[in-house]
């Protein structure tokens, strides 16, 4: 099974590593954000480590449909990245798009979901793993991994949890998804 890893931040990259090292799966390829990219990414890493993984890197300035076309993967994991997925390019995978998000969505659709979720005094935090539509953060759900927010955490308190839960989703459920 050809899977491509979709990823431009420390969240995918902690994520992919985990799922390399304790799984039999075969990444194919990884698709990033090139240094020229415009896109932001605040949790963005140095461009330098996705090539340690010993995964083929390819580096983009955003995801173009000819691209995924011409590279015809069975799976597309989606793990750390902002730009919008439309339905044609949804398509184009076999068996689908998998992506994460830092919130027990349906809950905190959209940007900056670990900040507004300390804003809003939610106590319960997450990760969902789900199969997305072309719709914002929507989709049906494969499975959610819980944690608490403290008080006393700050952001990146709460993104090493949301790094912990996406690296036990991955790895439970992406053999199966997959099987």
């Amino acid at each position: 099974m050809k899977i491509v890893w979709l990823s431009a931040n420390l969240f995918g990259f902690e994520v992919l590593k985990e799922v390399l090292a304790k799984t039999k799966l075969n990444v194919s390829c990884v698709i990033t954000l090139s240094p020229r990219s415009k896109i932001v990414m605040y949790d963005g890493i140095k461009n330098s480590l996705w090539d340690t993984l010993g995964v083929k890197i390819i580096r983009v300035e955003r995801l173009k449909f000819d691209l995924l076309k011409n590279i015809n993967p069975d799976l597309v994991v989606m793990c750390g990245w902002r730009q919008k997925i439309d339905k044609e390019t949804l398509r184009i995978p076999h068996k689908g798009f998998i992506g994460f998000h830092p919130t027990l969505l349906p809950f905190g659709r959209g940007p900056a979901p670990i900040i507004n979720c300390i804003k809003l005094g939610i106590k319960k935090g997450g990760v969902t793993m789900f199969y997305p539509s072309c719709e914002l953060d929507d989709g049906d759900i494969i499975g959610q991994e819980k944690f608490d927010i403290l008080e006393s955490d700050y952001a990146f308190d709460v993104y090493e949890k949301v790094v912990a839960a996406g690296k036990k989703l991955a790895v439970k459920y992406l053999p199966k998804v997959i099987k």
